[in-house]
């Protein structure tokens, strides 16, 4: 029998026990009641009007709507319920990318839950849009088409206390400054964690201690609230914030979390009785420096069998760390960080105008950062142009590159907080803007390999003119190419919102456009290797003057005239069942079509 020193959520249900009740599928809340009024005329709202109808107060202040252009809450409840009938239209959130059905799948049941809750069940949101729009508003703000995230699960004491807190918040008069979103996390938390009342921190009211959460095995009745346990206390940064790997990881064993503040710093996770995986923000499966003293602890209380490799290699990466803090104590005082770096084994040169290149920008340690040897990277940034080898962005804490100008090798914007790219012109390798802050690409000019638009909020490619091999923009928000000329290898147009092909001029390789809102090939003349129009909108070939592989059709589009265009390949028609078959047209180099 294990000693476990924290809050069991073995018996615990997703609906705390603590009041309100929920009756009849009702879930009824202290001190807040249903908007009644009568259908008057104010002649103009004001704030101290709108104090006995404090959601309608609340929508109307959150959404910016300008009150003095409003006659009556009737009036702003209305527009809320034409508001929240668009944004519980489902459809709208599904991920189109067939790779992706299941991730597409779990975000939709979730958002069923939640639809079916504001507008059905709950009495103070059912008939109450300003209400009901607050709350869907944020639980789909971060949820588009291009990317993966989960709606947060559904707790309706969480939901409960929240509103109790949003209602409070009006009542302070002013500018209504409220996060509903970030509100109901920090109340998920702490009803789901059980540590309400266990060492609180400096910060009133947010909680710190170890969570368990049993394995389907060791809580087999509560298997299905515990699944949505580990997806909400889950770090952001984890799989186990979706609901299939966070099953599968209680369908091996335990998993315990440790939270500090509030937030989810650490997990063990058991595969039957043997700790199988320790994991961090970080996601690279190493147990912090800071929080190694906690691990150890917390295993030798409760007798944990396993984890002594990482345990280990946790406790050297310590006295490295300790170490490095000396070391380092002089640079630092100096602003000295091009020390901080040579220390670290990279090299650097100093350039002309002050600034360095390094020869890579890693972080110190697996199991540290420089932010945790209190070195703020915005100040690391502030004086690098050039870096010759990739980045891994998600790892560094910075929102603007600053005066950074190259990149010598891939850059991993995925998941990171990478918001400006600053005076960044050129990335030599490959890069991923998918599932990044990124909106625009600023001052760059050129791609060396690769670039995966998918996924990504970008919508114009701005000064951007080569991407030297391939380009995709399948499921990508990506309407215009902006100065971008050439594509070196391959362009897949296909499923993307591209809408011209705007200035470019060259394909290397091959192209593919079905089901794009292309109509029109504009600019280009060159396609290297094959193009595909089957299933496209394409109309006009526009300056297109050479092909040099095959070139594919089907019904609606083999009526394109290639007469003034080489084709060095042949051509082919796509049937109705997807088969091909070779067809004869008049090209440039073949006028009779043979």
């Amino acid at each position: 029998m294990l000693n476990i020193n924290f809050i069991s959520l073995q018996n615990n249900s997703l609906q705390r026990k603590a009041a309100p009740l929920e009756r009849a599928g009702i879930l009824n809340i202290p001190r807040l009641r249903n908007l009644t009024h009568d259908t008057v005329s104010f002649k103009g709202l004001t704030p101290d009007k709108l104090k006995e109808f404090p959601d309608i107060y609340a929508y109307a202040s959150l959404s910016k709507l300008p009150l003095s252009q409003y006659n009556s809450p009737d009036e702003i409840q209305n527009l809320a319920k034409e508001k929240l009938k668009g944004l519980i239209n489902l459809e709208q959130y599904k991920i189109p990318d067939p790779e992706h059905t299941e991730d597409s799948d779990a975000r939709i049941k979730k958002l069923e839950e939640w639809k079916q809750y504001i507008t059905k069940e709950n009495i103070l949101t059912k008939d109450n849009p300003a209400l009901g729009c607050i709350i869907f508003s944020a639980i789909i703000k971060d949820l588009k088409p291009n990317n993966r995230k989960q709606p947060e699960v559904l707790d309706k004491r969480a939901l409960a206390d929240t509103i109790g807190e949003l209602r409070d918040a009006t009542k302070k008069g002013g500018r209504l400054d409220f996060n509903f979103i970030n509100k109901y996390k920090q109340n998920l938390v702490k009803g789901l964690s059980g540590l309400e009342n266990q060492d609180v921190s400096s910060e009133a009211g947010v909680m710190t201690g170890w969570v368990r959460i049993p394995s389907k095995k060791n809580d087999p009745e509560n298997f299905e609230a515990n699944v949505k346990k580990m997806q909400a206390l889950s770090c952001e940064t984890w799989c186990t914030k979706g609901e299939g790997h966070a099953r599968a990881y209680l369908e091996e064993g335990d998993d315990h979390l440790y939270i500090e503040n509030g937030k989810t710093k650490v997990s063990i996770s058991f595969k039957n009785d043997t700790i199988s995986e320790f994991e961090d923000v970080r996601n690279n499966n190493k147990i912090p420096v800071q929080y190694i003293d906690v691990v150890k602890n917390y295993i030798k209380e409760n007798n944990f069998k396993g984890g002594e490799k990482e345990i280990q290699q946790a406790e050297e990466a310590k006295i490295r760390f300790d170490k490095a803090k000396i070391n380092l104590e002089p640079f630092i005082a100096n602003n000295d960080y091009s020390a901080v770096f040579e220390h670290f084994g990279m090299v650097t040169k100093k350039l002309d105008d002050g600034k360095v290149e390094i020869s890579a920008y890693i972080q110190p340690d697996e199991h540290f950062t420089y932010e945790d040897l209190g070195i703020k990277e915005n100040d690391l940034f502030k004086i690098i142009k050039k870096i010759n080898r990739g980045v891994k962005f998600r790892d560094i804490p910075i929102k603007d590159l600053g005066q950074l100008t190259e990149i010598g090798g891939d850059a991993y914007f995925a998941n990171s907080q990478v918001e400006n790219l600053g005076q960044l012109k050129t990335i030599k390798g490959i890069v991923y803007f998918n599932h990044s802050k990124i909106k625009n690409l600023g001052q760059l000019t050129t791609i060396g390999l690769d670039a995966h638009f998918g996924e990504s909020q970008i919508k114009h490619l701005g000064k951007l003119t080569t991407i030297g091999k391939t380009a995709y923009f399948a499921n990508s928000q990506v309407e215009n190419l902006g100065q971008l000329k050439t594509i070196g290898e391959y362009a897949y147009f296909s499923d993307s919102k591209v809408k011209d092909l705007g200035q470019l001029t060259k394909i290397g390789k091959s192209v593919w456009f079905s089901n794009s809102q292309i109509e029109s090939l504009g600019q280009l003349t060159t396609i290297g290797k094959d193009a595909d129009f089957s299933t496209s909108r394409i109309k006009d070939l526009g300056k297109l003057e050479y092909i040099g592989g095959d070139v594919y059709f089907d019904s609606k589009t083999k009526g394109l005239d290639f007469s003034k265009v080489y084709i060095k390949g042949k051509f082919y028609e796509f049937d109705a069942e997807g088969k091909e078959k070779e067809i004869f047209k008049p090209c440039l180099n073949r006028p009779d079509g043979k």
